[in-house]
């Protein structure tokens, strides 16, 4: 049977002395649960801490670890005699993301929303964690950016659509107050990138146009072909260096061939979104 209680730093010291079982920890995540403490934005919700009938605790080393990290008490469902059959279900539902939440809220959104809302809500001096925001400040971050989102999934053409990436980038430069009626150039950026194979004489002369987001395509199959991934937040910094350099027909190099990896990555973002 669960009850409600208070769980104070002390009490959680001794509830994870007992932690002998459980996953490997996410420090990340017991950063991310004392945030939301520390600014008063923690509920109770609907998942127990759950110690076995021998002692041992099952559930919630995470938002215990977080009760001290803290120093704030909190409080928790608690249920102190968790048969070992009921691990079989623990966690195995659709876990809900911040985006469900906010529709729960009456906010609706996306979960391809809350991608994209995650990279603009990221301080540009991050490198390969984004930032995690609650369900408020996603919240926050949809209303102010909302109007320029749904005109940059308009630009993203096809299954590009659901990717955070392109879509917080497009989002970025629409949001540019320099952009002067330059709007198209942004679709064509990805349609270059993504969309068309470019000819090879597109593809090494530095002094056109389209030379950057062509070297970007070759960059992102060359990437693909072997098997290498960037950090998401690393890729966007590296779209929005190209897209400010296409915009304003900036050339990034004048050698035939751009290495993309290494590009020089502005302080801020050039367009200063």
């Amino acid at each position: 049977m669960a009850e409600i209680r208070t769980i104070t730093p002390e009490l959680a010291q001794r509830l994870l002395e007992a932690n002998t079982r459980n996953r490997s920890l996410n420090k990340a995540a017991v950063a991310r649960y004392a945030n939301m403490m520390t600014r008063n934005e923690w509920r109770i919700g609907s998942d127990a801490i759950c110690v076995g009938t021998d002692g041992t605790l099952l559930n919630g080393q995470h938002r215990l670890n977080a009760v001290i990290l803290s120093g704030i008490p909190q409080t928790f469902l608690f249920r102190a005699d968790v048969d070992a059959e009921d691990l079989k279900a623990m966690d195995q539902g659709n876990k809900r993301i911040g985006a469900d939440i906010a529709t729960l809220l009456g906010h609706k959104m996306t979960r391809q929303q809350s991608k994209a809302l995650r990279i603009l809500g990221s301080d540009w001096s991050f490198t390969a964690t984004m930032a995690t925001p609650s369900v408020d400040e996603l919240i926050a971050l949809d209303n102010e950016w909302s109007p320029f989102l749904g005109n940059a999934v308009k630009m993203i053409s096809g299954d590009k659509r659901s990717l955070g990436i392109p879509v917080a980038a497009a989002a970025s430069a629409l949001r540019w107050p320099d952009l002067k009626g330059r709007q198209h150039m942004i679709a064509d950026f990805f349609s270059i990138m993504w969309d068309n194979t470019p000819a090879s004489d597109r593809a090494t002369d530095s002094r056109g146009g389209d030379f950057i987001p062509c070297q970007f395509h070759r960059y992102v199959n060359q990437l693909a072909r072997e098997g290498k991934q960037l950090r998401t937040f690393h890729q966007y910094k590296l779209v929005i260096v190209g897209l400010y350099s296409y915009i304003n027909q900036i050339k990034l190099t004048n050698a035939n061939k751009l290495d993309v990896t290494g590009l020089a990555i502005p302080a801020a973002n050039p367009f200063g979104a």
